[in-house]
């Protein structure tokens, strides 16, 4: 298994993995040209991606799946619901494969298990990849951790994680009472101190997690920083962890399993 966070945060989010044989990508929030540009930066490029999973229909995570699909016409995996807004949207809407809740993709190498997460969309889905290198977890947009879900991933060695706001930076912010209100709902967005929480869960149960790659940070209710302080170094080197730096305009490291 091999990945990268292409970009993440308000303004586009996407993600390349390599599972098996297959390349894929989770979600196309960013234009087609910062696709493909952020691609190569990874000695990637778009003619090489097999597939595409959509996590749901909102802009920051759809915006470039339409251009994607006229340059490649390749399939793409979504939840019935959110697939029904975008078909006025994309040109070839045909291509999408509608999902069910909790549904298995299965490839020769891999096999990638779906579960359905809260947030203020028509349907979102969190996802769980494996091949026979390892295992990673996909958990964001949503302001609640699934009942139980620490129980079922103890085996994940890659933590993509939501850590979207800091609750005292968010409730000091500008921002109206509506939107602090639906950001820390549980159909909203998972602060640092949930992620953290998560994480720590994790390693509790005995999980053999390499890495945390906090994600959909927000530019104005966080800072590196303060991810930086709940996931310290005593907690990192004591847990044998590395926390991956992700960044809006340019992709992260790769990580390799």
């Amino acid at each position: 298994m091999k990945t990268s966070v292409l970009g993440t945060g308000s303004k586009g989010n996407s993600i390349f993995c390599e599972l098996g044989n297959s390349k894929i990508l989770i979600d196309v929030g960013l234009s087609y040209k910062q696709i493909k540009e952020r691609l190569n930066l990874i000695g990637e490029s778009p003619e090489n991606i097999d597939f595409i999973l959509v996590s749901h229909e909102h802009q920051d995570h759809t915006k470039g799946l339409d251009v994607f699909l006229r340059h490649h016409k390749i399939k793409f995996y979504i939840q019935k619901k959110s697939s029904y807004i975008l078909k006025n949207k994309i040109e070839n809407y045909e291509l999408g494969i509608p999902l069910n809740k909790n549904e298995m993709i299965l490839g020769k190498n891999f096999q990638i298990k779906t579960f359905p997460l809260k947030h203020d969309s028509l349907s979102n889905s969190g996802f769980l990849l494996k091949d026979d290198s390892g295992s990673m977890l996909i958990l964001y947009d949503t302001g609640e951790i699934p009942e139980n879900l620490v129980d079922k991933v103890s085996d994940i060695n890659i933590l993509v994680i939501e850590t979207n706001h800091d609750v005292n930076l968010l409730l000091g912010s500008r921002y109206p009472w509506h939107l602090k209100k639906r950001i820390t709902s549980e159909k909203g967005h998972l602060s640092n101190e949930q992620s953290f929480d998560f994480a720590n869960n994790l390693i509790e149960r005995g999980t053999t997690l390499k890495y945390i790659v906090p994600v959909h940070i927000s530019e104005e209710n966080n800072h590196i920083d303060l991810i930086n302080k709940l996931f310290n170094s005593n907690f990192l080197k004591k847990n044998n962890l590395n926390l991956v730096k992700t960044y809006p305009d340019h992709p992260s490291e790769v990580i390799k399993l």
